[in-house]
């Protein structure tokens, strides 16, 4: 005889046989149950159907109606109604209601888990989370909407509303934030942090860190952006293509590059202007550009196959009218520094280090360049910039000292100008010796500093 059952509502543990410790409340509640133990149920049709399972507790018209597991626990209208799986728990209405023989779920919200059926190992806190999920295995989603359209992929965190929105085969991503990779379907290894952060991206491999970081790329792979808004507007919703392997630091870093690839910049702002939008009129004849919007331009005039967003063309002129387009050529530039690079508009493979080197030339291209901390350009590669030093094509500035102050501890070949040289003429190979007014360059050969 079964003993220590507590049964209340018609039909409540009718059918009980041997089963012990259960508590039915409401009518049809563990109606089925012969052999069961250890069940709790609290509502109309709560754990109707189960016979044989155990340890499992239901609160709330039809929770876990159709169970045959144990160790489940559902807290709401419909939630596990068709539930054969094991240690499962829902709360809220609707909360795993499809579950059959999917374990170790754990819904929290209204429709939470819904559709889940095998999928094991997931966990869903807030209003629809993890909605469409079917098989799906070690999905974790906190939010409203969080991870909403997921079906089959696993692996998956989003924290945040509306987080990984539309993902449905992506897997192994991370969100965090309010609508972090939102648009995202089938982008797998990505990681957002911060709100906005990868937002519309549909690529893979990408790690955005801060409010709308990498938050327009619709296209591109294998990016990294550290700070709000850096490579915002990397393959922007419309654009054909987005860019890869680019890597920026910073607030607002390459906040404009739509198409670049294998960029780096390291401070706020750098590379700020790199891929920015012209407008017609400042359009380069002969630079690649892709239509970002029409305004009153007719790009047909100069060099476009038609006036539609998205379309790459090569500008013959500098056109007319209000529509913008980004430049392309916005590859292999690596910058150093605040608020430098700037000026680069549709320049590449550039290296610059130093703050604030601004007002460069909007085509630049292949420079080495080193700054001090106020703009100051104290080196130039290839004299790409005016009025400064360069190391070829042009002259070297040389470190001055008196011949008492040169170092001993340089290596061979190392070159300095001298102001007190004595004598009153130059002598090749002299050792340099002071106490004049002569100035000259000298040379150490490792042990003795000469003229030459």
């Amino acid at each position: 005889m079964p003993t220590a059952n507590t049964a209340y509502g018609a039909n409540a543990l009718a059918s009980d046989t041997t089963g012990d410790n259960n508590s039915a409340f409401g009518a049809s509640a563990l109606d089925s149950n012969t052999t069961g133990e250890n069940n709790t149920a609290v509502g109309t049709n709560a754990l109707n159907s189960n016979i044989a399972g155990s340890r499992n507790s239901a609160v709330g018209m039809k929770a876990l109606a159709d169970n045959t597991g144990d160790d489940n626990c559902a807290v709401g209208f419909w939630a596990l109604y068709s539930n054969t799986g094991t240690y499962n728990s829902a709360v809220g209405n609707y909360a795993l209601c499809n579950n059959t023989s999917g374990f170790y779920n754990t819904a929290v919200g209204s429709s939470s888990l819904n559709s889940n059926t095998t999928g094991g190992y997931n966990s869903a806190g807030g209003v629809s989370a993890l909605f469409s999920n079917t098989t799906g295995i070690r999905n974790c989603a906190f939010g409203f909407n969080a991870l909403v359209s997921n079906t089959t992929a696993g692996s998956n965190n989003a924290f945040g509303a509306d987080c990984l929105n539309n993902n449905t085969t992506g897997d192994h991503n991370n969100a965090f934030g309010d609508e972090c990779m939102r648009v995202n379907q089938s982008g797998s290894w990505n990681s957002a942090f911060g709100a906005y952060a990868l937002e519309y991206s549909i690529g893979s491999y990408n790690a955005a860190f801060g409010a709308s970081a990498l938050g327009t790329v619709s296209a591109g792979d294998d990016n990294t952006a550290f700070g709000f808004g850096a490579l915002n507007a990397l393959g922007w919703v419309g654009a054909t293509s987005g860019g890869n392997r680019n890597v920026a630091m910073g607030s607002r870093c390459l906040a404009y590059v739509a198409a670049g690839n294998c960029n780096s910049g390291l401070g706020s702002f750098a590379l700020y202007d790199l891929g920015a939008p012209q407008t017609a009129g400042s359009f380069n004849a002969g630079t690649s550009y892709t239509i970002a919007t029409i305004g009153t331009t007719d790009f047909t005039l100069i060099g476009a196959s038609s006036n539609t967003i998205g379309v790459v063309f090569t500008a013959t002129g500098s056109g007319a009218g209000t529509g913008t387009a980004t430049p392309a050529n916005t590859d292999y530039n690596t910058v150093v520094g605040y608020n430098t690079g700037r000026g680069i508009l549709y320049g590449a493979s550039n290296t610059i280090v130093g703050a604030n080197v601004t007002g460069l030339a909007a085509g630049l291209t292949g420079a080495i360049i080193l700054a001090n901390g106020t703009g100051e350009i104290l080196y130039d590669y290839g004299n790409s910039t005016p009025n400064v030093h360069t190391f070829a094509g042009g002259p070297v500035t040389l470190p001055s000292y008196t011949v008492g102050a040169l170092p001993a501890a340089v290596g061979a070949g190392a070159c300095a100008y001298v102001t007190d040289l004595s004598g009153s003429s130059y002598v090749y190979g002299a050792p340099a010796a002071g106490g004049g007014s002569r100035g000259g360059k000298v040379f150490f050969t490792g042990s003795v500093w000469l003229e030459g």
